[in-house]
């Protein structure tokens, strides 16, 4: 159980209905659980451990009017799998949503001989048992998207990472990223990568992109990144980077060149 108390003091606040001091007070109360399962197990030949980790939590933070208080530093926080556990709607606190829900997990991890995790698969979903008040993040609907994640390592060069975010009503898919990576050694490394917002700020995106990091020779490295918008057929982001490296100094050249404005003079896209 906890006490959340922010004062504001705000100036410039003419013809607005923000206040120019402000305090708030919240009240929340948070019960978490989980329990861990394993049992030992034959994967890919090599004895293994098999966990399966339900988890629970209940949380209740109080309401309070915050309409005097203006956005300075808050937007609404995108959730993966342990988002759903976090227990608030937004970065910074210029907002505190309210909280009556019930939020239930499972995990499930192979771990191989040296307790290295070789695949991990996550699932969760907030049940919301009253209607949040605070305007920003109200919910149209009883549950919260279905969140799922998944891990995989493929083999000692190669890893895979996915996750999803399914609407509980619509049944669209809301979220999603998905990588594929390779890695020769701690120093080389390329990433394919696709990522996916039904809705961000009344934008789509749907992005494809390709990460390295390579050394040439003991002293020459170089990395890049290229990500494309698959929607309006156009590069958002090219970067390239040259270093070299001696003993006690290093140079390094960089070239980039990036989309700092989705929208043109006239307001298309």
């Amino acid at each position: 159980a906890s006490v959340l108390n922010t004062y504001y003091k705000q100036e410039d606040i003419e013809n607005t209905e923000l206040e120019e001091e402000v305090t708030r007070t919240l009240g929340q109360f948070r019960l978490y659980g989980n329990v861990i399962f394993e049992r030992q197990q034959n994967w890919q030949g090599q004895n293994s451990t098999i966990t399966l980790e339900p988890q629970f939590q209940y949380l209740y933070t109080s309401f309070e009017d915050q309409s005097t208080i203006g956005l300075y530093d808050s937007t609404l926080l995108l959730n993966d799998v342990d988002g759903l556990f976090r227990g608030q709607e937004f970065t910074g606190l210029d907002r505190i949503s309210d909280n009556n829900q019930v939020t239930l997990g499972v995990t499930s991890r192979i771990l191989d001989a040296a307790s290295r995790e070789q695949l991990v698969v996550s699932l969760g979903q907030i049940f919301y048992l009253s209607d949040n008040k605070v305007a920003a993040a109200a919910k149209e609907q009883d549950s919260s998207a279905i969140a799922a994640e998944l891990d995989w390592r493929i083999n000692e060069r190669w890893l895979a990472h996915t996750d999803i975010q399914i609407a509980s009503e619509s049944d669209k898919v809301e979220r999603s990223s998905l990588s594929l990576e390779y890695r020769r050694d701690e120093n080389s490394l390329i990433q394919l990568s696709h990522r996916y917002v039904r809705n961000l700020s009344g934008e789509q995106i749907d992005q494809i992109g390709l990460s390295a990091s390579w050394p040439i020779s003991d002293s020459w490295h170089w990395v890049g990144r290229w990500y494309r918008d698959l929607n309006l057929n156009r590069s958002i982001e090219s970067y390239f980077g040259l270093q070299y490296e001696s003993c006690c100094w290093a140079v390094r050249f960089v070239a980039q060149r990036h989309l700092s404005n989705r929208f043109d003079g006239a307001g298309a896209q």
